[in-house]
């Protein structure tokens, strides 16, 4: 089986980004089908909104014991300073 990875970096995306990992749900169904896993990896650049918030409660419903469709990397303001 592939794997394909898509990586979503986001600064204050609150009001898309859960639409977004929806919109990535239907497809991952899809890809399945097609003996292709889906792995997304969100990078959260130190949002001042919930943005965080929002990935985190969308990861819980997303995890199964053999298949982790999201991963989430919070970073604090000026990490890479």
């Amino acid at each position: 089986m592939k794997t394909m990875y898509v990586m979503l970096p986001c600064y204050n995306e609150a009001q898309n980004i859960g639409q977004l990992l929806e919109e990535w749900e239907k497809q991952r169904s899809q890809l399945e089908t097609e003996k292709i896993k889906l792995k997304i990896n969100v990078i959260n650049d130190a949002s001042t909104d919930n943005t965080k918030d929002i990935v985190l409660e969308n990861n819980k419903f997303n995890i199964n014991a053999t298949n982790i469709f999201l991963s989430v990397f919070i970073f604090p303001p000026n990490y890479f300073a």
